[in-house]
């Protein structure tokens, strides 16, 4: 027979004086839908064949984070190094951002395996309570040239020159170099329109349509974005936690999809979930 599938409550319409509605609505419309079946399965596996030793199966399979890798890095036989992230940005970053300013990926949620490439570096920035225009900028660094601001700055800048025939000192004055051309772009910027939550999450994705509203005065035409809400992992109490998270996630998507309404790229961008939950 067939089955009948729902989106849980809280992912429908907020409650009274929350700022933004859920994303019921967008599936109602047809903006949002739902991807049946994912998980991290090597080939296709019966129950029979689970049960046979000679069938490969999900390396580490019921550990929860050798499960998150693999959401990462879409390699399920093994452990693996880079994520699919970075190796799309690694793959594209030439042709699509041959003079970007940043990154082609960035996360807003630390160093993360589905950022890390093999020969492109992510960018991992704060959430939006700290501006674009803070978020790399070197502390006690400046160009007033009262006080030792400036004197320290020149001196960061000569420092960088220094011992470049030294391929390990190279390479970190070369990414110490695009962090302060990046702090330079970031200076200034637009606010962006829509009111997001103040949760985590919600900061986190409204950092991201900053940088995306950005994107044409950082000479980026693709972009990757990862943000990330925990939690879920609950042994008990998990009516009360659903509502809660469910409820944060389900108003920061509304909020920063209707953002990209505004800004006229909502259907240039796609936003999708992972999780090592791809199992019942």
């Amino acid at each position: 027979g067939s089955l009948t599938y729902g989106l849980h409550p809280s992912l429908g319409p907020a409650a009274t004086g929350a700022i933004n509605n859920g994303i019921h609505e967008l599936y109602a419309a047809g903006d949002l839908a739902v991807v049946c079946n994912v998980g991290t399965l090597v080939r296709p596996l019966t129950k029979a064949q689970y049960l046979s030793s000679s069938f490969q199966k999900p390396y580490q399979l019921f550990s929860h984070s050798d499960q998150v890798a693999q959401s990462h890095t879409s390699v399920s036989n093994t452990q693996a190094f880079t994520g699919w992230g970075g190796r799309l940005s690694d793959k594209m970053t030439a042709g699509s951002n041959p003079s970007g300013l940043i990154p082609m990926v960035t996360s807003i949620s630390g160093a993360q395996l589905f950022t890390a490439g093999q020969t492109t570096l992510p960018l991992a920035i704060a959430n939006a309570g700290t501006s674009l225009a803070n978020v790399l900028n070197p502390a006690g660094f400046g160009t007033n040239p009262t006080g030792s601001t400036l004197a320290r700055l020149n001196a960061f800048n000569a420092l960088r020159q220094q011992d470049l025939s030294n391929n390990f000192i190279k390479e970190a004055s070369h990414i110490t170099d695009l962090a302060m051309q990046a702090n330079s772009a970031l200076q200034t910027s637009q606010e962006v329109t829509v009111t997001f939550p103040t949760t985590n999450i919600g900061q986190q994705l409204k950092q991201v349509a900053r940088l995306i509203k950005k994107r044409l005065d950082l000479n980026v035409n693709r972009q990757v974005f990862y943000v990330q809400i925990g939690g879920f992992d609950t042994h008990t109490n998990e009516l009360a936690g659903r509502i809660n998270l469910f409820s944060q996630f389900s108003q920061a998507m509304r909020a920063f999809y209707e953002e990209m309404v505004v800004q006229g790229v909502n259907n240039d961008v796609t936003t999708f979930t992972l999780s090592d939950f791809g199992r019942t």
